[in-house]
Order: C-alpha cells, then sequence, then structure tokens
C-alpha cells in the first residue's frame, strides 16, 4: 500500500482534483469547493490577511481518498497565525466516497492537519462540518472527533426553508402582502451561468458598495463569487425597477448537491421601502421549485445573549427576517475549534469577558 501527502497550492491539476474530492464526499458542501475556496484566498489576499495556503490531499494506491483546505493567516485583532478563513471556519476534512478505511483515513488527515497548524506556529483552529440537508447523521461522527482530539463545540443553529409547493403558501403573511403590492413594479430575473454579463461583477460590487455605504472589498473577490455561478455552483437573482429601468437588488444563491444557501445580497438604500429582499426571496424559492432543490439555508439563528455571543439589534432584526421565510425550522451547523496558544486563548476570552461586562452594563 502506497500512501502520499500532496500540497495543492501549486500543483498540477489541483482544482480538478478538489472538485472531484468534494463532490463525493459526505462531508463537502458548497462551502468546500474549489470555487468558494479560490473566493476566500481572493478575499484574505485583498485584506493583506493572507499567510500561505497549505491544503494538502491524501492519496492512496494513486487514488485521491481525502482532502483538507487549510489556510494560514494573520488573526485581525491580535495579528496571531490561525488556520480559519478569518471571518469563517475552514471547511472539515473531507473523505471521498466509497473508499475503504475511513476512519484510518480520518485519523491521517486529522494527525496531518494538526501537525501542519503546530509546525505553523498557529494560535488556533476553525473548523466546520456543514453538509447539505440537515445531516443529522453527522452528529455523532463530529462529536467523536471533538471529543477525541481535544476540540471544543461551537456550533449554531441556522434557519432553513423546507421548499415545497407549500413554501409560499406559509411564507409570514405580512411578507406574502409585500410581494402582492410591489410584485409588478419590478423585472425579478434569475442568472444561471450562462446568463451572466461579463461585467456583472462590476455591477454587485457597485450595488454592494452603495447599500454598505462603503468600499469593503476589492473587485477581484466579486469575480470570484460570479465565478461560483459560472462553475455552475448556484445563480444570482436581481431585481429590476421598471419605472427607472435599474437593477436596484442582488442576491447570490450557492446550490450544489441539491441543497442551496443565501450566499450574498446588496439591496438599494433608496428602494428599501419596495421590500425588495422579499420580492427576491419569493423570486428564489420559485426557482428552486423549478431546479426540484428542497432545502434552501438562510443562515444564522439570533436567538438570545449568551456568553460567546451577545447579538445587536441588527442581528435580531436579520433573524426574525429570515424566520418569516423558515416558519421556525432550524438546523445546526457543527463548528469545532482548538487552541495551540495560551497567550491567544487568554486575549480571546479578554475580549468575551468585555463584551459580556458591557452587555450586564457593570
Amino acid at each position: 500500500m502506497s500512501d502520499e501527502i500532496r500540497d495543492l497550492a501549486d500543483a498540477g491539476g489541483a482544482a480538478e482534483l478538489w472538485d472531484e474530492i468534494a463532490s463525493t464526499s459526505p462531508e463537502g458542501w458548497f462551502w468546500a469547493t474549489r470555487a468558494m475556496h479560490d473566493f476566500r484566498m481572493a478575499y484574505m489576499e485583498a485584506s493583506g490577511y493572507l499567510i500561505a495556503d497549505r491544503s494538502f490531499a491524501f492519496i492512496r494506491d494513486g487514488r485521491a481518498c481525502g482532502l483538507v483546505p487549510l489556510v494560514l493567516g494573520s488573526d485581525r485583532q491580535d495579528g496571531d497565525i490561525a488556520a480559519s478563513y478569518m471571518d469563517a471556519p475552514l471547511p472539515w476534512p473531507m473523505i471521498a466516497a466509497g473508499v475503504p478505511d475511513r476512519k484510518g483515513i480520518e485519523l491521517v488527515l486529522f494527525d496531518e492537519l494538526e501537525k501542519r497548524v503546530r509546525l505553523a506556529k498557529a494560535a488556533m483552529l476553525r473548523l466546520t462540518l456543514a453538509p447539505p440537508g440537515l445531516g443529522v447523521e453527522m452528529a455523532a461522527p463530529f462529536a467523536r472527533i471533538v471529543r477525541d482530539r481535544g476540540f471544543v463545540d461551537t456550533s449554531y443553529l441556522s434557519h432553513w426553508v423546507e421548499v415545497s409547493s407549500d413554501t409560499l403558501r406559509t411564507v409570514r403573511a405580512r411578507y406574502r402582502q409585500y410581494v402582492r403590492k410591489f410584485w409588478d413594479q419590478y423585472d425579478l430575473a434569475v442568472l444561471a451561468a450562462q446568463d451572466i454579463p461579463e461585467d456583472f461583477a462590476q455591477t454587485y460590487m457597485d450595488l454592494h458598495v452603495k447599500d454598505a455605504g462603503r468600499v469593503s472589498r476589492p473587485l477581484v473577490t466579486y469575480e470570484r463569487q460570479v465565478d461560483m455561478a459560472r462553475r455552475g455552483e448556484g445563480f444570482w437573482v436581481t431585481a429590476r425597477n421598471k419605472a427607472t429601468d435599474r437593477i436596484v437588488g442582488i442576491l447570490m444563491i450557492s446550490v450544489y448537491k441539491g441543497a442551496a444557501y443565501d450566499a450574498s445580497v446588496a439591496v438599494d438604500p433608496e428602494y428599501q421601502d419596495d421590500q425588495i429582499s422579499n420580492l427576491m426571496k419569493w423570486k428564489t424559492i420559485q426557482h428552486l421549485l423549478e431546479l426540484g432543490v428542497q432545502h434552501y439555508e438562510l443562515g444564522i439563528d439570533a436567538f438570545a445573549p449568551s456568553y460567546l455571543w451577545q447579538p445587536s439589534e441588527k442581528n435580531y432584526g436579520i433573524s426574525f427576517f429570515k424566520d418569516g421565510w423558515s416558519r421556525g425550522r432550524k438546523k445546526t451547523v457543527w463548528v469545532a475549534e482548538k487552541f495551540y496558544s495560551r497567550d491567544s486563548f487568554d486575549r480571546f476570552w479578554e475580549r468575551k469577558r468585555q463584551a459580556i461586562l458591557e452587555h450586564f452594563s457593570i
């Protein structure tokens, strides 16, 4: 038996190998594709936080059996080295479907991952296990790894929509009223891979900047987002105001392995009162029905303050909006974290301590 650890940053055929494993691995969803990795890398590089891409594959007897996305960056607050996508955890190590000795390969992948993290003198490692759908079968394997390898569980709940012929009838009544009121004033369009204009990344960036009131990232990051849909990993929804012939809303939907995610959105502030987000959600669900997609995740649920997170009023408002579509459905997104530096750990908890003191007003 011949085993090989292959670095992927500069390897020939790395993108094809990456997508081959992600497409068959039970652990892999859109978070773990090569297109998403390229977007994260572009964002980190443009922000000045990227140190190195140490992603690797495990090859046994010439067959690609596993892959681990591993990126090292400079922590935004302390300058410590972190093994994460900075504002997001790294995808869980992936094992290709149908390979024998999954537990043995899992051990090799995690051993090599932690070895590389320690050699880089990284202060902490963040991983997320977020398969398509509810992924309840992943709970036990996740817990076993967390326990056996000394991680800590920092999982969270995420809103999701069960897409069916009944879905639009169950949307919050007020949102259905908004759709009836404003629908005829807009052209809602779906842009799949072949429909995306050449300059669409610039169009989305311009709208995103206007929505945010500032430039938060460069054009290349928007180009990498557009690439995801061009590679068949999602679609875009646009809302064009008929009276002004202007695109005033754009929503990016990731779709991979038959499950969808609300990935990115921008709305022109001048048209917020026309409930553009509700119109685009409605159009999205109509299109997901056409595609046969039944699982549509909307993102983190802000329910109540905890010692680790005290949501803002904006967080609660966004979560309330999502619940108008998900109608109480929530799934667990498993996240595991581990510190390798006492000093970094102490600084992390000092920030948490200060935040909870402010929350308590003491």
